[in-house]
Parts: structure tokens; sequence; C-alpha cells
């Protein structure tokens, strides 16, 4: 979604942008993600599940800015969302 906010907030004199997100919606949240991304998309190296701590969030962030080949296997990965461009099309239709 943040990509999708950023894009609106570019045309704030046409959208309001906001988000909210509770408790309650981020446990929802937590299980759809663990439930749907947990073996595809992790083994495709597009996503990598490193729970709610700080330090490894932190940690993993980290690693493809310190590690020039853990940064070339990210960027060579095959996207199993899409092609990138779902952005463009949904400011175009909107626009």
């Amino acid at each position: 979604m943040a990509p999708v906010v950023r894009e609106l907030r570019r045309h704030a004199d046409r959208f309001e942008a906001r988000v909210c997100v509770t408790a309650q919606h981020r446990q929802m949240l937590d299980a759809a993600f663990y439930a749907r991304f947990k073996v595809g998309h992790v083994e495709a190296g597009t996503v990598r599940l490193v729970g709610p701590h700080r330090e490894h969030i932190v940690a993993e962030a980290r690693r493809p800015l310190d590690d020039e080949a853990e940064y070339e296997r990210i960027a060579r990965a095959v996207n199993p969302y899409g092609d990138g461009r779902a952005v463009e099309r949904i400011a175009e239709a909107l626009l």
C-alpha cells in the first residue's frame, strides 16, 4: 500500500490519502501474511520472514546494503507480485 499512498500524496490537490492500522487489523494482516507468503515467496527470494523484533528487522534490511552479493541476488529474483508497475497503472486510471 505504501507506493499507492505515496503516489496519491503526489496529487494532493486531487486526493487526500490516509492510512489507518489498528492492533486488530495488524493481527489479521500478520495471520494472512504468514499463511500466504510463508512458502512460495520466501522460496522465490523476494520475501524474508524475520519476525517482529526490531533488531532482526534492521539486520535483515541492512543485509543487501552491506553485502553486494546479497543485493545482486535480490535484484535478480523474479518478483511473484508482478512487474512493479501497479502504482503507475493505478495513478493513470485515477487521473
